[in-house]
């Protein structure tokens, strides 16, 4: 089991309502797996939060992987720039 976190920021000058976070791994095919989900209550104009899930990553065998966050990805909040809203990184699974 690993801990898994993103810092979200609201960068326009309204506030942000409720949105889901979803974070992902890679598989060996590109394909995305989804870890847990968190719900968001909303951010500030100009504040950030943060979302911290534990996911099972018992399946992944040791070395880097791909993660990623999806931010609102049901698209509920309106937003100027939707192209903002989605991070990889490397995971290091020991």
């Amino acid at each position: 089991v690993s801990q898994i976190w993103a810092t979200i920021v609201n960068q326009g000058t309204e506030d942000a309502g409720e949105f889901n976070v979803v974070f992902y791994t890679l598989d060996a095919t590109g394909k995305r797996v989804l870890l847990p989900a968190a719900r968001v209550r909303g951010v500030a104009a100009g504040a950030d939060t943060s979302v911290i899930r534990r996911a099972d990553t018992s399946s992944l065998e040791a070395g880097y992987h791909v993660a990623g966050v999806l931010i609102d990805v049901d698209n509920s909040v309106p937003e100027i720039n939707e192209a903002n809203n989605e991070r990889e990184t490397d995971l290091l699974i020991r």
